[in-house]
């Protein structure tokens, strides 16, 4: 499990507070299927938990070409 904690004070008041919780399985399989050969099989999965940038409602114009905002609503997402 992990935790994410943010107080953002402009353009309003604002605190996030994120718990998340993730089940991440691994399935590893080795079979012989003769003396000089084998079949190995690895299924892993990760996740990314998302920055407190990218959950900050803020307008970041470090480009002012491209600008945008957090989304508060945003999830884990899930790589395999």
């Amino acid at each position: 499990m992990s935790e994410l904690n943010s107080l953002q004070q402009f353009p309003q008041a604002l605190s996030l507070d994120y718990k998340f919780f993730n089940v991440l399985p691994t399935i590893r399989i080795n079979y012989k299927l003769a003396q000089r050969t084998n079949f190995f099989l690895l299924f892993r999965t990760s996740t990314n938990a998302p920055t407190v940038a990218q959950l900050q409602n803020v307008i970041n114009n470090s480009n002012p070409q491209q600008l945008s905002v957090g989304n508060p609503s945003l999830k884990t997402a899930a790589n395999q």
